[in-house]
């Protein structure tokens, strides 16, 4: 994203991990308290950066892709994973979980060979691309068949399409994932314990010690700004506060306000500008003065849709529902001049359930405050 090669981003950022370790580094006893957790961060990066590639291209699956394959994959990951005690497991295979697996399995929705083998085939040329054709997994998925050919050969050969195949091999356990001879299963089972060790790694080397230096930081961070520094978005409750406001593109104003007339100067009777049969039959008689949706300066992130938006007073005049395009960057950065939330009108939602839908009963209730 252009944001993440903004200058003024990275300056920022500079500037504000270099005030840290400063204040972190004045101090024996807040060093001593921390570490470096830049360090350790840097390390877990090192590490992240060695295995990402087969990481996703093996555990990940994006080089062994299709249904086919992720149903071998889950039955001889959770016949090893149902061997441990519950607390041992990986969290996908605990025993509340286990019904949501077995169900998954037991889907009657049909599988497509033909789809099948155009995914495997496309992802297998991929995995070779990507590790290179000498690399010992590729060489250990592929051997010597091409990846139209191999995957001519497990889609044809596999039995895993039928879900009472599939029920049969989870309840069986270890013993009847082992004993099977389905192609798929040979493979998943052959892969297994290179994936479950870059999980391992992954888990272990990076994600834990990322998950360490995070908390260092926040917590010295805390120490140091107190209920002064901006929270981060923790599924916990939040407000953020902004102005109703436009911003500028490429020297153009971008007007705050949008409304039902360019709602229908924009109707093409084509995707994505079709409207439907209620909205064209409402055009004479909606109020095309009504606002439909705004843009502001509160700082949104994924999560937020569906978040009221409250005037001074008190009052909801509208809900979010999305950001512009230099919201993208908010999960790094926040830029008040560009960045801004969208939100629907309220004004818009009594107009549509008025004249569009022709809803007065709910009109009625939203308009007296009782939800």
């Amino acid at each position: 994203m252009d944001v993440l090669a903004d200058p003024k981003l990275l300056d920022a950022k500079a500037k504000s991990e270099a005030s840290l370790r400063d204040w972190i580094n004045a101090d024996p006893k807040r060093k001593e308290a921390y570490g470096d957790p830049w360090a350790k961060n840097a390390e877990a990066l090192a590490v992240k950066k060695r295995i990402f590639k087969p990481y996703v291209m093996l555990e990940g699956s994006f080089g062994i892709q299709g249904e086919l394959f992720q149903y071998a994959k889950l039955l001889v990951r959770a016949a090893n994973e149902r061997q441990k005690p519950d607390a041992e497991r990986l969290t996908a295979y605990h025993d509340a979980r286990l019904p949501a697996l077995e169900a998954e399995l037991g889907s009657t929705a049909p599988v497509y060979p033909d789809l099948e083998k155009t995914e495997l085939a496309f992802s297998l040329s991929k995995l070779r691309q990507v590790l290179g054709a000498d690399d010992d997994m590729v060489k250990l998925v592929l051997g010597k068949a091409s990846p139209d050919d191999l995957a001519e050969t497990l889609v044809n050969g596999t039995k895993l399409a039928d879900p009472k195949v599939r029920l049969a091999l989870w309840k069986g356990g270890a013993d009847a994932v082992t004993a099977s001879k389905d192609p798929m299963i040979v493979l998943a089972r052959s892969l297994e314990p290179h994936t479950r060790a870059l999980r391992k790694q992954m888990d272990d080397d990076v994600a834990a010690p990322s998950r360490q230096a995070t908390e260092a930081m926040a917590k010295a961070r805390f120490e140091r700004d107190g209920v002064s520094s901006y929270p981060d978005a923790t599924f916990t409750q939040r407000l953020s506060f902004g102005q109703v406001k436009g911003w500028d593109e490429n020297g153009k104003a971008v007007p705050a306000f949008t409304y039902f007339s360019g709602l229908y100067d924009r109707a093409t009777g084509s995707d994505p500008f079709k409207l439907t049969k209620p909205w064209l039959d409402a055009k004479a008689h909606v109020n095309m003065k009504t606002p439909y949706d705004f843009v502001s300066t509160n700082d949104i992130i994924g999560g937020n849709s569906g978040s009221p938006v409250i005037n001074s007073e008190g009052h909801a005049v509208g809900l979010i529902f999305d950001g512009n395009i230099h919201s993208l960057g908010g999960d790094f950065y926040y830029d008040e001049s560009t960045n801004r939330a969208v939100a629907v009108d309220t004004a818009a939602i009594m107009e549509a359930l008025k004249v569009v839908y022709k809803n007065q009963a709910l009109a009625k209730e939203l308009s007296q405050g009782h939800l």
